[in-house]
């Protein structure tokens, strides 16, 4: 007699997914069997196993898999840490977890009996994995050539690439610092879609969105109204980490100068400014200067070949300090405005546009005692070099909605001290989600979220707000149940299809699962997670080394 599509089947699949009558081709029951090594000689321990005393907990990605087992006092041998240990279902060929013992915790319980009881914590092959540091710089390549290198450089312990499939996308290159090999991992399988697991028999399984592991066992069953092996489901919401509005500060350098408070436009020269481009000007670039947000009007830096000086020239005559005119071999190579490092002070200046005839070669200084001047007098022969600089105008925050930006949301500058940090800032944000909320809770609807990391490049930055807001723009969905469907595992895919009260219609992929067992000859109950969203995902938008 056929399964029907409710009826549960209480043995795993092994090949395939073929069904035939009322059995499987291939499977197995749900019976726990238990073996550690010792001194490389597997050894059975099933009989020591606590009732129901263990569980395994199978993780996505980099998260490690781990077991807990507890065991009699009459185990015949005491277990040691990094022993391999296998847990078997219905036998010990069909291995489902396997790994180290990382802890070994003996105690004593009340009674005549003296001998001791045995807790052991699990780790799946991740440790091996990730036993060495990775420094590599890769390529842009397929995701394939990518872990195999990985795998063959940076590991040992017999880890196969058996389930890492031929022709996965290609991601840009990048570079490696004293990374685990797992990390790795996580972040280009993340960029394609996809992600990884290590499987109890040491094989690497990779997949992106459009390409499967080679090695794919069968999906579980759908979860649809009275099906015999689901028993509890939940559908989770959740708001607590939704953000509308993402700031992201990037690559950083510092003032020359201690900046005046001003309600103008105020020029601040810089050690650096490849971090800004006037080419990008537009209302998702800021640059924070010290304590302030600051709309950037204008950006000027040096062009310079790699290991070229800036454009300088020299000084034709001594000056004293404070000084308007500072009189120079050629004057042309320099902006009509901007900033020079003079032998060695930082100094503002201007110069007539009009070039050749009997113009005089010189850059006119601000007066003693103003922002910019010179402060100590200089030589003959002194050096004038380009300096790059900021121009930029205050801007009140939470006014960069406004239509008439930036008019109505400019405020006085603050002054900041010589050495302030000046941040490349870029704002993105989600109107439509925004939008929503306002209308449930009245407020504006922008819900804003800071992330800082001085590597990233303005293309980086881009990047990561955007990947913010893809993912948390709405609230979370995860799903949880419990079943006793033995083929719920991580990286499977789940359809759910459930239509009493209020209908759920989905497509997900298992991050996590908890294996508990319930009784003898009886599948163990599977408490099962699927999120739409992994936060580890996110923060893998690595820098983009793009100037």
């Amino acid at each position: 007699m056929a399964l029907t599509g409710n009826q549960p089947a209480l043995m795993q699949a092994r090949s395939g997914i073929m069904r035939s009558g009322a059995s499987r081709s291939g499977y197995y029951r749900g019976d726990a069997v238990f073996t550690i090594d010792v001194d490389g000689v597997p050894q059975p321990v099933t009989p020591y196993v606590v009732h129901n005393g263990w569980q395994i907990s199978w993780n996505l990605n980099d998260e490690v898999d781990t077991a807990t087992i507890s065991l009699l006092p009459t185990l015949p041998f005491v277990p040691r840490t990094r022993s391999p240990i296998r847990i078997g279902f219905g036998s010990a060929s069909n291995v489902q977890f396997a790994g180290l013992i990382m802890t070994v915790q003996r105690s004593r319980r009340p009674g005549p009996d003296a001998r001791f009881w045995y807790e052991l914590t699990c780790v799946d092959w991740m440790a091996v994995l990730d036993a060495h540091l990775v420094v590599a710089d890769y390529p842009a390549q397929s995701v394939t050539t990518t872990i195999l290198d990985l795998v063959a450089r940076f590991t040992r312990g017999n880890i196969s690439t058996a389930g890492v499939p031929a022709g996965l996308p290609s991601v840009p290159g990048f570079s490696v610092v004293n990374e685990r090999p797992s990390t790795i991992l996580r972040r280009v399988t993340n960029k394609i879609g996809g992600g990884f697991w290590i499987d109890a028999n040491r094989v690497l399984r990779a997949w992106s969105a459009t390409v499967p592991s080679p090695i794919h066992d069968s999906d579980p069953q759908p979860l649809t109204d009275g099906l015999a092996t689901l028993k509890t489901f939940r559908a989770i919401e959740d708001a607590s980490q939704q953000r509308t509005r993402m700031w992201v500060e990037g690559q950083r350098t510092a003032t020359m100068l201690a900046v005046p408070a001003t309600t103008d436009q105020v020029s601040v020269p810089l050690r650096e400014a490849h971090i800004f481009d006037d080419s990008r000007l537009n209302r998702t670039d800021f640059a924070r200067l010290g304590s302030m947000i600051t709309t950037p009007a204008e950006y000027f830096n040096p062009s310079l070949d790699p290991g070229a000086n800036p454009p300088g020239t020299l000084t034709t005559a001594a000056v004293a300090a404070g000084a308007t005119v500072l009189p120079v071999v050629d004057m042309t190579i320099f902006a009509a405005t901007g900033w020079v490092a003079a032998g060695g002070q930082t100094v503002f200046f201007q110069r007539d546009a009009t070039t050749g005839g009997s113009i005089p070669q010189e850059l006119y200084l601000p007066a003693a005692g103003q922002y910019g001047a010179l402060q100590a007098p200089l030589g003959a022969g002194a050096q004038v070099l380009a300096l790059p600089f900021i121009k930029a105008v205050a801007n009140d925050r939470l006014a960069t909605t406004d239509p008439t930006w930036p008019v109505q949301s400019l405020v006085p500058m603050r002054a900041q001290p010589q050495g302030s940090p000046a941040v490349m800032v870029v704002k993105k944000q989600d109107d439509a989600a925004a939008a929503t909320i306002a209308a449930r809770e009245g407020s504006d609807g922008y819900y804003e979220h800071l992330v800082q990391d001085g590597r990233y490049s303005h293309a980086g930055a881009t990047a990561r707000a955007d990947a913010e807001l893809a993912d948390f723009a709405q609230p979370l969905i995860a799903y949880e149940w419990d079943t006793e469907d033995l083929n719920a595992e991580p990286g499977r895919m789940q359809h759910i299809a459930l239509t009493a009260g209020t209908p759920i219609t989905d497509d997900v992929r298992i991050t996590n699962v908890e294996v508990t067992p319930i009784a003898t000859n009886h599948p163990p109950r599977r408490h099962v997670r699927a999120n739409k969203v992994r936060t580890a995902g996110v923060v893998d938008v690595w820098v983009d080394d793009a100037r």
